[in-house]
Parts: structure tokens; sequence; C-alpha cells
């Protein structure tokens, strides 16, 4: 779940979105 926040919910967008493993 947090990294779900982080992706949603970040300054840094684009760097959260690939390390997202949802996103990966």
């Amino acid at each position: 779940l947090y990294g779900i926040n982080v992706c949603g919910e970040g300054g840094e967008y684009e760097t959260l979105t690939l390390d997202c493993p949802l996103f990966k």
C-alpha cells in the first residue's frame, strides 16, 4: 500500500512510478 500512496501522491512522480511494483 505504501508504494501505491507514494505513486499517487508524490513530488517525484516519474521516479516513484518506475520504482512502483504495480507499474513495473
